[in-house]
C-alpha cells in the first residue's frame, strides 16, 4: 500500500506565489496598455514582445501551480520517493542513517514548502529536507519500513 504525504505549505511560500501572479498581471497590463495606447501607432514588434511575456508568464504560472499540487511523499517497498513539481527522485530505505526534526536547510535536497520538517541523513553525507503535512504519521510509517527492511544482524557460530 502506498500513501501520498503532501507537504505543508508554509504562509511564506503562499504569499510568494502570490506575488508572483500579481506581478505577473501587473507586468501583462502595462505592456498591453503600452500596445494599444492611442497616442502610439501599432507595432508588431511590440505584440511580439507582448506575446512572449505573455507565453513566459503562463509557463512560470504552470511550473508554479505544478510545485503547489505536485509536492508529496510516497513511502513505497524498499524506497522513499519525492516530487517537487519537476523536481523528482528516491532514496533507498537501507541507506537511511537518520531521521530528525529540523528547520530549513541550505545544503541537500529540499522538496518541501515549508521551513520545519524533517532531515534525513542517507548514504555517505548525504542529506533530504522534507516537510510532510502529517509528520508523526509519516515518520512513523517510515520507521515502520525501515525496521521490516532491515536485515537482522549476523549471528556468529
Amino acid at each position: 500500500m502506498r500513501i501520498r504525504y503532501y507537504s505543508k505549505k508554509d504562509r511564506f511560500f503562499k504569499m510568494l506565489f502570490v506575488f508572483l501572479a500579481i506581478l505577473g498581471i501587473v507586468s501583462l497590463t502595462i505592456l498591453f496598455t503600452s500596445l494599444f495606447t492611442e497616442s502610439r501607432p501599432f507595432h508588431l514588434p511590440t505584440l511580439i514582445i507582448c506575446l512572449i511575456s505573455l507565453l513566459m508568464l503562463l509557463l512560470i504560472a504552470i511550473l508554479c501551480i505544478d510545485v503547489w499540487k505536485n509536492t508529496y511523499y510516497i513511502i513505497r517497498d524498499n524506497d522513499l520517493y519525492y516530487r517537487m513539481g519537476m523536481l523528482k527522485g528516491s532514496i533507498a530505505l537501507e541507506e537511511v542513517h537518520s531521521i530528525l526534526p529540523s528547520e530549513y536547510r541550505t545544503s541537500g535536497i529540499r522538496p518541501a514548502l515549508a521551513w520545519n520538517g524533517i532531515l534525513i541523513r542517507y548514504g555517505t553525507d548525504r542529506k533530504l529536507f522534507l516537510s510532510p503535512k502529517e509528520e508523526s504519521l509519516f515518520v512513523a510509517a517510515l520507521n515502520e519500513k525501515i525496521k521490516k527492511n532491515t536485515p537482522p544482524p549476523p549471528t556468529h557460530k
